[in-house]
């Protein structure tokens, strides 16, 4: 008996049946409607998928470019047959961009390229093989992301709503997404261009233009806070000129800024002055905080305008929570152009918050709120000071002993001492060398008095850094007579600020008598080594090395340790320099001796006990009578130790020159010293060598050369050791003055990765610092500090592409701007 497919119904004979003619027509006929079907349904899903991948508003279409480096070609398939404002377009560039560029889709016409606050794209700011997120508005293609880095304002809220109500003007508020709500009396008029929203309230009493956004639920116990940035350039002193209302759900407040510099507030009655004496007609950041607790407070450039006022003073009893900005009132014309408004409820976080995924290496960031932001993955920085920039507008002294310092944010920080004044100046570079500022200061206020420091060309002071914290050590007076103690100070660069920190030491020891010379170094283990020179109740007739370490960053140290202990008047050991070798210290210092025993010397820890606390067993270069002064080391990647210093010989004719040594067994024996000058001109010394190694175990030194007979005029001078080919460089200058004293080179010790080292010196030709080197910096995540305002100088430069983040607990606030323009807002 026949039965039927599932399906189709198709008639199936059974095995006994014969065989049916019209039940196979029946059955071809079933099917071949039913492919017909199926033919026609995708004739028209074809269909459809064609309309939607053209729909070049809902869906953006993807492609990479041709043309030229400032006229960019694309070709979309389906190809968009008319420009409609609101299309978008990822383009994936196939070369770095030049100045305006525009771009061309499918023969439509060429577009310029701007970015999101309307400004023109600058070249390189299209990073080739980098997608580039477009959005096509009038005539012009408007960044949204990608290749440039380019990320416009940021903002992040966090709390029981997450929105964003920034507003910086690419169309008019009433046109932008989300769109606030226009009022208008009179016949006010209002334009946008580059970002700015421009509005004129007319000239006829009563005249008014407003906007308003709804902000969703409130926290009650939580402040309001709307932020702007805003100028006001002409106008009645009646009206309200620029006017902001934020209405919390229990209470409106409304505050005006005049044209005449006052600021006004209406209590529920009138207009009420908070402050006067003001200048509007250049942009100010203004802000309004709105609270039951803490009442109305309001901002100019972050500082509070007027007194706070209470909360029950401020206007009237409201149902909307929303926020409104506009003009009102002006009897003459009222101008203002308005930046950005950002409404803000505050809340409390715990952990960090994402603000911007992707921030490109190049890009400036800076916020206008005091909040601290991180960007991780900074990765590194190239740096070329080939010609040497100043870091400070005074000569003040730099030692060898006082090296430059790298912290893990990539801020540069360089110690100076001001002599006169007996002053530690830290001076700070956030953006790679290019601007300086001082970090903080270190003095008593005094020069000859108990407390004061003692710094100078014959006492310096040692420095040294971890992550973002660094380290200074120093002598300074003790109340006893002359008697010095040495101390120390711990400062975090990421927070501190510019203030004098000398309340901040930590004594270590209190000697008899202050010797010449200190230093300091933080090992792999975290724990900071330090030594120093003088002379104490046992050792009451000659300077010897004392040593000391603290395992918990400078607050508590080890009794320190007599390293050397000669005690016959004459003989002196001064200006100790300290390396560690697997976490070892090693101390190499000068006798000095009236008559046959000047030497370079050397004591180490050999893991037990220290080795070479006795003349004789700790020499590494006899002078004889000839002095021997102010080695300077560093140690290589392969374990070597190596040394330099300036010292006189025999066959030099009283003048100093410059000699080398290295030790390739921890210290324990030293190749015979190398003189790396020949100067025997009576006048024509050398001094002050400092040495550093590169990744590649290559050696740099450098030192100051006197050029004439009085020593009134040195440069710097270098010679370079190739590891590859075990040779010394002629030696060259790196200063080109033709008169005048520039002395003192300094290097820094941990930042190797370079063509040329960080190097800084005294140049008293131009009473400067300056700094000189091509090196990279790396870094893992760059610190943005506290920013006021985003006013000039206070911007961070992104040295590598990073993820934008707040940096740990912190209110809720975080607003500002990430952006490949250098320096303002505009």
């Amino acid at each position: 008996m026949a039965t039927s497919t599932n399906n189709y119904n198709l008639t199936k004979p059974s095995p006994e049946d014969f065989y049916d003619i019209e039940v196979q027509n029946e059955n071809m006929e079933v099917i071949d409607g039913k492919l017909k079907e199926l033919e026609t349904g995708v004739d028209e899903v074809q269909t459809q998928l064609g309309v939607h991948m053209g729909d070049y508003v809902r869906n953006a279409g993807f492609g990479v470019t041709g043309g030229t480096l400032t006229a960019y070609i694309l070709t979309l398939t389906p190809a968009p047959t008319v420009y409609i404002d609101g299309q978008q377009f990822t383009i994936l560039p196939h070369i770095d961009c030049g100045t305006t560029p525009s771009l061309n889709i499918n023969g439509l016409g060429a577009l310029t390229i701007l970015k999101q606050d309307g400004s023109a794209v600058a070249a390189g700011d299209i990073k080739a093989n980098k997608p580039l997120a477009l959005v096509r508005v009038g005539s012009n293609f408007f960044m949204r992301s990608g290749s440039s880095g380019d990320v416009g304002f940021f903002a992040k809220y966090i709390g029981n709503t997450d929105w964003d109500l920034k507003y910086d003007a690419i169309a008019l508020p009433q046109n932008s997404a989300p769109a606030w709500t226009k009022t208008t009396s009179g016949s006010p008029t209002e334009s946008v261009a580059g970002g700015i929203l421009s509005c004129n309230s007319g000239n006829t009493n009563g005249n008014n233009i407003s906007y308003t956004s709804s902000s969703g639920l409130v926290v009650p116990s939580k402040t309001k806070k709307v932020t702007f940035r805003v100028k006001v350039s002409s106008g009645s002193t009646n009206g309200a000129g620029f006017r902001v209302y934020i209405n919390d759900g229990v209470r409106v407040c409304l505050v005006a800024f005049r044209s005449s510099g006052d600021i006004i507030y209406y209590d529920g009655s009138g207009y009420i002055t908070l402050a006067s004496g003001f200048v509007f007609s250049s942009y100010f950041v203004g802000s309004i905080e709105l609270s039951s607790g803490s009442g109305l407070k309001v901002f100019i450039n972050d500082v509070q305008a007027g007194s706070t006022i209470s909360y029950n003073s401020v206007s009237y009893a409201g149902s909307q929570n929303y926020i409104s900005f506009g003009a009102y009132n002006d009897s003459t014309t009222s101008i203002w152009d308005l930046d950005y408004i950002n409404y803000v409820l505050d809340f409390e976080v715990e952990n960090p918050i994402t603000l911007v995924n992707r921030v490109t290496q190049g890009s400036y960031i800076h916020s206008n709120e005091n909040v601290q932001l991180t960007l991780d993955s900074a990765q590194s920085m190239s740096v070329d000071f080939s010609t040497p920039t100043s870091i400070a507008s005074s000569s003040f002294l730099t030692s060898g002993s006082a090296r430059p310092q790298v912290l893990v944010n990539g801020w540069i920080v360089v110690p100076v001492m001001d002599e006169t004044n007996k002053t530690i100046i830290i001076r700070v570079s956030k953006n790679g060398g290019v601007d300086w500022e001082t970090l903080c200061t270190i003095s008593n206020g005094t020069v000859n008095s108990s407390g004061a420091l003692s710094v100078g060309s014959s006492v310096s002071i040692g420095f040294a850094s971890s992550g973002n914290s660094i380290y200074v050590l120093a002598w300074r007076f003790s109340s006893s007579g002359s008697k010095g103690t040495i101390c120390l100070w711990t400062i975090d660069a990421s927070t501190q600020t510019n203030t004098n920190i000398y309340s901040m030491k930590r004594d270590i020891e209190e000697q008899n008598t202050i010797g010449a010379g200190c230093y300091l170094v933080m090992d792999s283990t975290l724990t900071l080594q330090a030594t120093w020179c003088s002379k104490n109740a046992t050792y009451a007739n000659s300077f010897n090395i004392r040593y000391s370490k603290s395992i918990d960053g400078g607050y508590l140290w080890a009794t320190p340790t007599q390293i050397t202990n000669v005690n016959t008047s004459g003989y002196d050991r001064q200006y100790p320099v300290l390396v560690m070798k697997a976490n070892n210290p090693i101390i190499i210092y000068n006798q000095t001796y009236s008559g046959s025993a000047n030497c370079i010397m050397i004591s180490y820890y050999n893991g037990s006990s220290w080795v070479g606390t006795d003349y004789g067993s700790n020499i590494l270069y006899n002078g004889g009578s000839f002095g021997q002064y102010s080695s300077s080391a560093t140690v290589t990647s392969d374990g070597a130790i190596h040394v330099v210093w300036y010292g006189v010989d025999s066959s030099s004719s009283g003048t100093f020159n410059i000699f080398y040594s290295k030790s390739t067994n921890g210290g324990v024996s030293w190749s015979t010293g190398l003189k790396l000058t020949f100067d025997t001109s009576a006048g024509y010394s050398n001094y002050t060598p400092t040495i550093v190694g590169d990744l590649n175990n290559n050696l740099w030194v450098n030192w100051h050369h006197y050029l004439d007979s009085g020593s009134t005029w040195s440069k710097i001078y270098k010679v370079v050791y190739t590891n590859s080919s075990s040779s010394w460089s002629s030696v060259t200058a790196i200063t080109s003055n033709s008169s005048g004293r520039v002395a003192s080179p300094s290097f820094c010790d941990n930042c190797n990765n370079f063509t040329e080292p960080l190097c800084v010196y005294q140049d008293n030709v131009s009473n400067a610092v300056k700094l000189t080197g091509i090196f990279d910096i790396s870094s893992t995540q760059q610190i943005i500090p506290s920013i006021n305002n985003a006013v000039f100088g206070n911007q961070i430069m992104a040295m590598g592409m990073g993820t934008l983040k707040t940096l740990g607990n912190s209110l809720k606030r975080y607003n500002g701007f990430v952006s490949r323009k250098s320096k303002g807002w505009s």
